[in-house]
């Protein structure tokens, strides 16, 4: 391409107008057009115009601009500039039309750059996926759905349905015919084993030990910052609780388990669980319910871990009167029904809803200043049923309810 200074005692020109003295470029591009026989004038606002515009809407501008700043920021005397033109015109080797700049940025493998990432690596992923569907529906034996003479035979005249379908499988998770598919096993275990008895949410914890051990390989991260690293401790320790209702029989014996992971808002994933017992582990009795099913904040001096777990991981609140702005409060009332009453024992009522036993114990959980609110209504009132052993042992929220009296629509 050539100096990008001028010779001393000569005029800047093309390329060197973006980086010599360009505090003057103006002038120095009005005396680039400047003809020397005839001297005519340029008007100076109508280059200011045409430099503004390709600084705007020019590509090879913009990089020539990019590097001047690069080379400013450095202070680099050996500086080359390369322009690149004998590119193949195909779709991976065409001139680039937009500035394409790669930077290694050093020590940020992680926070917001690292999910964008993930989310660009998981979308490939998802699109050759989506490709191999389209170019294979002959190996899928599409021929076998509906098609353009099944609509005839219907009367179908909107167009807007009809034509080539793509069909997806199945085995592509999140396709109509996969939730169509796990739904319809669903309900065969209804329709074989009756309502189911258990239902047990299994949510994540940011502060789970395994969580902190990786994370201390990668200083200054924070659990937030690694997506990918609470998501695979949560499904280790949902295999290891499954393995515990199935292998160990928490809970008594069983006939099947069924359960789906979702994620919530902030990004957090959980596990709803759907449990059928035998007939000699079925809780008839409350009773029996009591035995396997807590709503109860433990003492403090009695039961320290207990009462420590149960008030980090198992309470619902602030809301209702103390925080009108939480997003459960309605009215100045919290829509989940919180805090509940208290109750001398566990019973059912007509529509087969348990009402377990929340006992009076006078005791208290008091947080930390927030705006003003310092109460938080935890007593046993405001507390997720739970099982303490599983509670204890995984750390996070291990919510358990009774459902086997209540009737499926």
């Amino acid at each position: 391409m050539g100096s990008l200074l001028p010779k001393e005692g000569t005029q800047p020109k093309f390329t060197q107008l973006y980086f010599f003295d360009t505090q003057n470029e103006v002038r120095n591009r009005t005396r680039a057009f400047i003809d020397k026989d005839t001297a005519e004038p340029v008007d100076e606002q109508i280059v200011q115009s045409l430099i503004q515009m390709l600084d705007e809407y020019s590509s090879v501008a913009k990089a020539f601009r990019m590097a001047k700043d690069w080379y400013n920021t450095h202070n680099m005397i050996d500086f080359h500039l390369h322009l690149h033109s004998d590119r193949k015109i195909t779709r991976q080797y065409n001139n680039p039309t937009v500035s394409e700049v790669a930077a290694i940025i050093i020590n940020d493998f992680g926070g917001r750059l690292f999910q964008q990432y993930l989310v660009d690596a998981y979308t490939a992923v998802k699109e050759q996926r989506l490709k191999w569907t389209r170019n294979n529906q002959d190996t899928l034996h599409v021929d076998i759905y509906h098609n353009l003479c099944d609509a005839a035979t219907r009367g179908d005249t909107s167009a807007t349905g009809l034509g080539k379908r793509i069909v997806l499988p199945r085995t592509f998770t999140g396709s109509p015919r996969y939730m169509m598919h796990n739904y319809q096993d669903a309900m065969a275990l209804c329709r074989a084993y009756g309502n189911p008895d258990l239902f047990i949410t299994f949510t994540s914890n940011l502060k789970w030990p395994e969580i902190a051990e990786i994370l201390a390989y990668f200083p200054g991260q924070k659990a937030h910052d690694r997506s990918e690293v609470r998501t695979r401790v949560f499904k280790l320790k949902l295999t290891e609780l499954l393995d515990d209702l199935t292998k160990k029989h928490v809970f008594g014996q069983f006939k099947a388990v069924v359960y789906v992971i979702e994620f919530q808002k902030r990004g957090l994933p959980h596990a709803h669980i759907l449990r059928w017992l035998e007939e000699n582990s079925k809780c008839k009795m409350p009773s029996e319910i009591d035995d396997i099913i807590s709503a109860k904040l433990s003492s403090l001096t009695d039961d320290p871990a207990g009462y420590k777990v149960v008030t980090e991981y198992m309470l619902h609140g602030p809301c209702g009167k103390y925080v009108r702005y939480a997003a459960c409060t309605t009215d100045g009332k919290c829509s989940k029904h919180f805090p509940k009453p208290f109750l001398a024992e566990t019973f059912l009522d007509v529509e087969g809803y348990p009402h377990y036993h929340r006992r009076d114990n006078k005791l208290s959980f008091y947080l930390p200043n927030q705006n003003a609110i310092t109460l938080r209504d935890s007593e046993n009132r405001a507390e997720h049923c739970l099982t303490n052993t599983c509670l204890l042992y995984y750390k996070g929220k291990v919510s358990t309810s009774q459902c086997s009296q209540i009737g499926l629509n």
